[in-house]
């Protein structure tokens, strides 16, 4: 939903009402408490918190030209501890949308959206290059597509884990843990695409919905049991957010 097309009245700052509308969250829930605070990890390390922000809406201030906007990380510590369950996690997504909608977006950002579409993470490498991590594993990480026959496990790998170089590390220690189990495992390589979670948070979630869409395209063509992840988004994503595309997976 456009926040410029919902209907306001007078009762409170028309950008309050229009947050209210997209999110379906009550700001002037917040009693200020401060509970929040000390959750918050952008807190820590500069001028910043949820309690500062939800002022800054109530008081009527539009935050589609405020840099505090692409601070909060989403990681839900605020919420977990609120008493009246004010949740950013849906409420930043909501605003960061229409910030993506009206071109107000950091251009750091706004590289890292091109990349995503482009090739399919946000480090803007080759999907060719996704599993390259294996070749240095010390044990055989299968390409499911080569198998040929059904696994026990797809291993959703993820972008950090498939490209940095400590991520890397963790990919291989993650083999050969699932080597050594004995696991029946399989990975996509060049099939598999980020998972889209945090480009959903961010506010574009139409790009998100294009990842999940060529996820979903690349798990349907084969038989598994259960996706393995290391990836807290992706967990999060597959089960709270790719289901409503059409995703039935576990």
């Amino acid at each position: 939903m456009n926040l410029s097309s919902v209907k306001l009245d007078n009762t409170v700052s028309d950008f309050t009402r229009q947050i209210k509308a997209v999110s379906g969250i009550n700001l002037r829930k917040c009693y200020q408490c401060g509970k929040c605070v000390p959750v918050c990890p952008v807190q820590h390390v500069g001028d910043y918190g949820p309690r500062k922000l939800n002022v800054k809406v109530l008081r009527g201030n539009n935050l589609l030209d405020d840099p505090d906007l692409w601070l909060c990380t989403t990681c839900g510590n605020c919420y977990r501890v609120c008493p009246k369950e004010v949740n950013p996690l849906r409420i930043m997504p909501a605003i960061r949308e229409q910030a993506v909608l009206e071109g107000k977006v950091p251009d750091e950002l706004a590289d890292v959206f091109q990349k995503l579409q482009r090739t399919g993470n946000p480090q803007g490498e080759s999907p060719r290059k996704r599993a390259d991590w294996s070749a240095e594993a010390g044990v055989p990480v299968p390409l499911i597509g080569e198998l040929g026959r059904p696994v026990d496990v797809l291993w959703y790998v993820s972008d950090y884990t498939s490209y940095h170089p400590r991520g890397k590390d963790a990919a291989r220690a993650m083999a050969r843990v699932m080597t050594a189990l004995g696991v029946d495992f399989a990975i996509l390589g060049a099939e598999e695409r980020s998972d889209g979670d945090s480009a959903r948070l961010a506010g574009e979630s139409g790009l998100f919905e294009m990842l999940a869409e060529q996820n979903i395209k690349a798990f349907s063509k084969y038989s598994f049991k259960r996706i393995v992840v290391m990836d807290p988004h992706a967990y999060n994503a597959f089960k709270n957010h790719y289901p409503r595309l059409g995703w039935q997976g576990e």
